[in-house]
């Protein structure tokens, strides 16, 4: 399954935030699948691809890497959620999804 090594749930976070881990090389497509950062009420905030950091042609794990840029003015309540790119069958995609708390730059 998908391993989530940074950020740590709910953890405090700013902009940029990084989303860095291992995923089955079968979450991939064309080495990248869908990251996305999530208000509490479900509304999309950033999206991002989750980037293979080597060869994605494998059912091993591989290091993926994505950058969220968002802008918030006070703390937010979020959900990071990664999504597999490309489902057999036209399934529902597998997903991962870890709250975090967007906090204001600087």
């Amino acid at each position: 399954m998908v391993l989530v090594t940074t950020p740590a749930s709910g953890a405090r976070v700013s902009s940029p935030l990084v989303v860095e881990g291992t995923a089955p090389g079968d979450w991939y497509f064309e080495a990248q699948f869908v990251g996305q950062l999530r208000g509490a009420d479900g509304a999309l905030l950033a999206e991002a691809p989750a980037r293979a950091q080597e060869d994605w042609m494998t059912e091993a794990p591989v290091p993926y890497r994505a950058a969220f840029t968002f802008r918030v003015t006070q703390e937010t309540p979020a959900t990071i959620v990664l999504q597999e790119d490309m489902p057999a069958d036209n399934a529902n995609p597998r997903e991962v999804t870890i709250p975090v708390v967007l906090v204001p730059a600087g």
